[in-house]
């Protein structure tokens, strides 16, 4: 991956106002923007002498002390918007497979006498990594359980390799690779797939759980008189995607998880909500020695539902693949060296 460091006058995923006459506001810190694509950034003007200016925009693209690409445009006013709110596009060049640029985004907004200045880092990102990752891909043994279909045709589009489980009964007899739970499955239609997620995890087989609609996880279970629970349980919010990259915008949740209590046990609901968290992290001790510790995460971030606007989706997921199969590759080579 190609990643050229950003002059250190910049903070990571963050804008830096170098000059305004404060006419204008940023909307968002976006940062995160697909190679080889015209992008939008939104401004709302402060006043009203700013809400009715004619914007001219002068940009330059800079990597390091090298300009890469410039230009200069008319502000564009969205007709279909709530609020007044201003436009500026900006192609984005072309990249390799799998390369991410890092650049400064530098514009002039200039109307009659009135003038601002705004920088803000940019992370271009190659809209296609899958062709680089083929090995990985193939090593993850996805085992794909999908109610509606679309994460299956996103997996399809993007040519992932992947097979499907058609029920229930076919995770319980998974014992290698991943299993993926598609985005929007309902855990109150499907009312005992929260608890064989449980079991094929707790088996060492690792679980991804892509933003479910609704319906309850419970955090233990009993199997034949045994509890089966987690040893290890995180719950985050949306900036979990950082600790997989610094350069990463936080992805919409469509998915809110929150802690609530069923029949004197505690479960975690998925709710349409604000202000709960986004990510459940559960880990399992291994059954037994040599086995690798099981891992289930619930993941309330859209990364099916926002896969096209943004590069962060699919990177995450690709990350994703990465941690869930370094777990059984790290215990298979322990395997190795000590039959040897």
């Amino acid at each position: 991956m190609l990643a050229i460091c950003l002059p250190r006058h910049l903070t990571l995923g963050q804008e830096k106002l170098v000059e305004s006459a404060g006419e204008l506001i940023p909307v968002s810190n976006r940062s995160c923007v697909f190679a080889d694509e015209k992008t939008f950034f939104d401004y709302s003007p402060k006043n009203v002498a700013a809400r009715h200016a004619d914007w001219q925009i002068d940009w330059s693209l800079m990597v390091g002390a090298r300009t890469i690409a410039r230009g200069s445009s008319e502000a564009i006013v969205p007709a279909d918007s709530d609020v007044p709110l201003y436009l500026a596009e900006i192609p984005t060049p072309t990249l390799r497979d799998d390369v991410v640029l890092s650049a400064e985004l530098r514009m002039t907004w200039t109307a009659g006498r009135k003038k601002y200045q705004h920088n803000r880092p940019l992370f271009i990102f190659s809209r296609n990594l899958f062709p680089t990752k083929q090995s990985l891909l193939e090593n993850a043994q996805i085992k794909l359980f999908d109610a509606d279909g679309r994460t299956a045709e996103l997996l399809e589009k993007n040519e992932i390799p992947h097979s499907r489980l058609l029920n229930l009964s076919a995770i319980d007899l998974v014992t290698e690779g991943i299993v993926l739970v598609g985005e929007g499955v309902s855990f109150r239609k499907q009312r005992k797939l929260a608890e064989s997620l449980l079991r094929v995890a707790q088996r060492g087989v690792p679980v991804l759980c892509l933003a479910p609609s609704e319906g309850d996880i419970p955090l233990a279970m009993r199997q034949e008189g045994e509890l089966i629970r987690p040893s290890r349980l995180a719950l985050e919010r949306g900036h979990v995607v950082r600790r997989y990259d610094k350069r990463f915008d936080e992805i919409p949740i469509v998915c809110h998880l929150s802690l609530e209590s069923r029949r004197n046990e505690v479960v975690l609901s998925a709710i349409d909500g604000k202000d709960d968290w986004a990510w459940l992290d559960m880990e399992f001790s291994p059954e037994a020695s040599g086995k690798p510790p099981g891992r289930l995460i619930v993941c309330g971030l859209g990364i099916v539902t926002h896969w096209d606007k943004s590069p962060v989706p699919r990177y995450l997921f690709v990350r994703l693949l990465e941690e869930l199969t370094s777990i059984q590759s790290t215990m298979e080579k322990q395997k190795n060296v000590f039959t040897q």
